[in-house]
């Protein structure tokens, strides 16, 4: 895994296993972060300063891009699957569970809602017009849910269901852009925007095969191909400028690969 963080100059902080990295110059040898807790990296999520690292069993630590070293953020033995930070916010997933950190402490204090199938499991969040959005799934069914901060800031309102995608169609990446909502699936991948409720119109699926990961620059989004073929990965490229219909951006192939 890889992410971005800081201005000038920039770190580009790289996770592998239980190792964490950074790079100061692309052209430059990585330093290795100190104060890794056991476990391997499950997720990465930074406000642009601060980096927030989840680790299996081991909760969440925190860095920020004037230092190098790793410290408890949210401590405990929970395995956060993912962390984004949306809005102000550093949200998490630990199987069905949801969770909302605006500071340090215990999994506990930060607890949002818990989905009532034990089987349920988030996969995303994504930060829209006016809400934090929430990808999951169980078995072959999907949903995004939606969420907005309280008047008074001070936590986020109980999740309710935003969007539903068709029965077989997996949800598998949750991104977001410029106000859209980017929806990664085991089929393909779809664009949305949000109306004046918050609730997602999702526009037609774009069907290249799973997409698990989306990464925005300009007016282009560049989105994941996983296995195209028997023989080929690599990436797509959607230009958000060009809406061939409603929700519907132009794309084409990008770069891509011989390799599995």
């Amino acid at each position: 895994q890889s992410i971005v963080a800081g201005t000038v100059p920039q770190r580009l902080y790289v996770a592998s296993g239980n190792t964490v990295v950074f790079y100061a110059t692309l052209a430059g040898s990585s330093t290795p972060c100190t104060g890794m807790p056991t476990g391997n990296v499950g997720s990465m999520a930074t406000d642009g300063y601060n980096v927030w690292v989840s680790f299996a069993a081991n909760g969440i630590s925190m860095t920020n891009t004037s230092s190098t070293v790793l410290g408890a953020y949210i401590t405990g033995t929970d395995t956060f699957n993912k962390i984004k930070y949306a809005k102000g916010r550093l949200m998490g997933a630990v199987d069905n569970k949801m969770y909302n950190f605006i500071t340090g402490g215990t999994a506990a204090s930060g607890l949002l809602f818990t989905h009532p199938n034990t089987g349920w499991r988030w996969v995303g969040f994504a930060g829209g017009q006016n809400h934090i959005y929430a990808a999951g799934y169980a078995g072959q069914t999907s949903l995004i849910y939606k969420t907005s901060i309280k008047t008074d800031a001070t936590a986020l309102d109980a999740p309710t269901v935003a969007a539903e995608l068709p029965e077989g169609e997996v949800v598998t990446a949750l991104d977001s852009y410029l106000g859209y909502v980017l929806i990664g699936t085991t089929t393909g991948f779809r664009f949305a925007s949000s109306d004046t409720n918050g609730n997602l119109v999702v526009g037609p699926l774009i069907e290249v095969g799973q997409v698990d990961a989306f990464a925005s620059q300009g007016r282009f989004v560049w989105f994941s191909y996983k296995n195209i073929d028997a023989t080929s990965t690599g990436i797509g490229r959607m230009d958000i400028g060009t809406q061939i219909a409603t929700n519907q951006p132009a794309w084409a192939s990008d770069l891509i690969v011989t390799a599995q």
